[in-house]
């Protein structure tokens, strides 16, 4: 699932410099996922971190009955982009089928779900060695009790986000200095596929 190079394809296509830290989240567009939460979230980063810079990937995957609802959630998810002053910063991606690509491109994910039955996209964010900050919400705090920075939904996450933020600027900054890039120790090959099957079977 590490595939630096494919990140690497993916930040020159955002443009996003060797200098500069790109914080993301992956999902459906609805609004129990909590793309509203990861923007404030932004915006509190971006002030104080000019070299911040944002993506949300996913779309609207919704049954008939539910379209309307999150069509209107993703376009309230622009406007708050932009009333959040986070203008170019922000990229909304779409859906992408190339995860571990956007996985390997970030140096910060993040998961803001109101509810989630069981966070496959940790698992992603992990096997591609990639700090994760999430919400502790439905099954991920079972499931990642150690491995994840777990917080509440509201300013403590904002806090969260922040601090990995910062953690992650400093590494980048050394690895730029030394001319190389960043190398991952997570290795969670099997606990994904595990994942995958658990998932599959509910």
């Amino acid at each position: 699932f590490q595939d630096r190079a494919a990140g690497e394809a993916l930040r020159a296509e955002l443009g996003v410099e060797p200098d500069q830290v790109l914080v993301g989240t992956v999902g459906r567009i609805t609004p129990w996922k909590g793309q509203d939460v990861f923007l404030r979230a932004a915006a509190r980063l971006a002030g104080d971190w000019p070299q911040a810079r944002f993506v949300v990937v996913g779309d609207c995957i919704s049954s008939t009955a539910e379209r309307e609802k999150d069509e209107a959630f993703r376009a309230r998810l622009r406007d708050l982009a932009d009333s959040r002053g986070l203008g170019a910063r922000v990229t909304f991606l779409g859906h992408r089928e190339d995860v571990p690509a956007v996985m390997n491109a970030l140096d910060v994910f993040v998961l803001p779900s109101r509810q989630e039955p069981f966070g496959l996209v940790v698992l992603e964010a992990m096997a591609a060695g990639r700090p994760v900050v999430a919400t502790r919400a439905g099954g991920v705090p079972e499931i990642f009790p150690s491995r994840v920075i777990l917080t509440q939904s509201g300013a403590p996450f904002q806090e969260k986000v922040s601090l990995s933020f910062e953690r992650s600027q400093t590494s980048l900054t050394s690895e730029v200095e030394n001319g190389r890039p960043g190398t991952a120790n997570i290795r969670t090959g099997s606990f994904l596929k595990s994942g995958r099957s658990r998932m599959a079977a509910t």
